[in-house]
């Protein structure tokens, strides 16, 4: 009789639970996406966002703050209730560089975002000019260890992703280059074409109208991509065996969000993701879609914010207010 009443009591206690995630979403669900309209992340997220509003039968709402390294975006859905109905697209800068480059942050990546899953993966594609002898990241580095200082690459910004991965490059094989920062990545890829830098570094896909123009060194992943399998990986092209940096975003939640409203979202933004015309259309785009578990993704920021954390400290970069 214990053990029924045992039972009886589990069952009723899990009941409401249930039903809160059946009910789920009760409202509009919203993403806040830190860039403009047309971009490549915002493509991706709204091909994701359209079939996860299929699946829901309602329109997601997508909402551009772009800005300030992400963090107008953070600030207006720390503005939202907390019933796990506005995410945020987070990335790579506004989760994992921000704490280390700014003194002072008007959000906290682990207190204030409720990790949910990756949405977005690109990795780096390292290029040089077509009027530039190299044709392999050995050669680069061999060029940069004889010319200490001489070689440049292009960013967009101290801090910048392309800023990162330049600096984690150096960080892994002790060459010096010299930063020439640029007002976007449009003057930049011109300046990579004329050869006026030695390096500059992109994704693939924000470099398909001028790839043909450039000569690509190594992609910064472990295996070559299927989008560009001419293309070889950093140790293949003599570069650091092994170094993977990746343009990522995930969404993320505002805490406290309760765990079935986290689960019910990650479990459709998986189902979404899995559907064969939304990794073709994110594959057009350049990207690989994610899928962490909310558990594997709250590893991998904190693992990517040690890593820029080290890259921050030993390029000297003065942290901004």
């Amino acid at each position: 009789m214990r053990f029924l009443k045992s039972v009886l009591a589990t069952l009723i206690s899990i009941v409401p639970v249930l039903a809160s995630a059946q009910d789920y979403p009760s409202r509009q669900v919203r993403i806040i996406v830190p860039y403009a309209p047309g971009g490549g992340a915002d493509v991706l997220t709204r091909i994701v966002a359209e079939e996860m509003g299929r699946l829901w039968k309602q329109t997601i709402l997508i909402e551009n703050r772009p800005g300030a390294s992400g963090i107008l975006a953070i600030v207006e859905l720390k503005k939202s209730r907390t019933d796990g109905h506005d995410f945020v697209l987070g990335e790579v800068g506004s989760l994992s560089v921000n704490p280390s480059l700014y003194r002072k942050l008007p959000y906290d990546p682990e207190k204030d975002l409720v990790p949910v899953t990756d949405v977005m993966l690109a990795p780096w594609v390292f290029f040089t000019a077509k009027t530039l002898p190299y044709k392999s990241m050995k050669d680069l580095i061999d060029a940069a260890k004889a010319q200490p200082g001489k070689l440049t690459y292009g960013s967009t910004g101290t801090g910048a992703p392309n800023f990162m991965a330049a600096e984690l490059l150096k960080l892994r094989t002790g060459i010096d280059l010299l930063e020439i920062p640029f007002k976007d990545g449009n003057q930049l890829r011109t300046s990579a074409i004329q050869g006026d830098i030695t390096l500059s570094i992109s994704s693939y896909a924000s470099s398909k109208s001028v790839v043909d123009k450039l000569t690509p060194l190594a992609v910064s992943a472990r295996t070559r991509q299927p989008e560009y399998p001419h293309v070889p990986t950093m140790g293949e092209s003599g570069g650091p065996d092994g170094l993977e940096i990746t343009v990522w975003g995930a969404f993320m939640g505002l805490a406290p969000m309760p765990a079935q409203a986290r689960d019910r979202f990650y479990q459709t933004a998986l189902q979404a993701m899995q559907n064969p015309e939304v990794k073709r259309k994110a594959a057009a785009a350049g990207f690989d879609l994610g899928g962490r578990t909310p558990e594997e993704l709250a590893k991998f920021i904190k693992s990517e914010t040690e890593r820029y954390r080290e890259v921050i400290a030993a390029a000297k970069v003065q942290q901004k207010d």
